[in-house]
């Protein structure tokens, strides 16, 4: 079992690092004016990833097919209150890859039906 242990905590790791990356956007977010995040880079999204295209320029033919992100919202749309939707976002999606990845060791490990008993 011992084995198994390294993994899981690698992983449930790795999920904490990348909500708190998404802590420190928030933050920066916060910060942000709407007129700054209306004039920030556009984000391009193709098959092979994610691009941060600054305004004006072209999107890298590397992109291929893409899709552009549009930085819209609604006549009332507030920076703040995107900026806590996005907060909670992370926060669920924290809980739930939590939740996934210790959901799948306990059934690999046949540990589910004592996960299952502490709920």
């Amino acid at each position: 079992m011992a084995t198994n242990v390294v993994p899981i905590v690698d992983h449930l790791k790795t999920i904490r690092s990348n909500f708190c990356l998404g802590l420190f956007a928030y933050c920066y977010l916060r910060r942000l004016r709407p007129e700054q995040a209306a004039s920030a880079d556009r984000v391009i999204v193709s098959e092979d990833g994610i691009y941060c295209v600054p305004q004006r320029k072209p999107i890298p033919q590397s992109a291929g097919d893409a899709y552009e992100m549009s930085f819209v919202g609604p006549s009332g749309w507030n920076l703040e209150h995107a900026a806590s939707e996005f907060a909670k976002m992370l926060v669920r999606n924290f809980t739930g890859d939590s939740y996934e990845t210790l959901f799948s060791y306990c059934d690999r490990t046949g540990q589910l039906a004592d996960m299952q008993a502490q709920t």
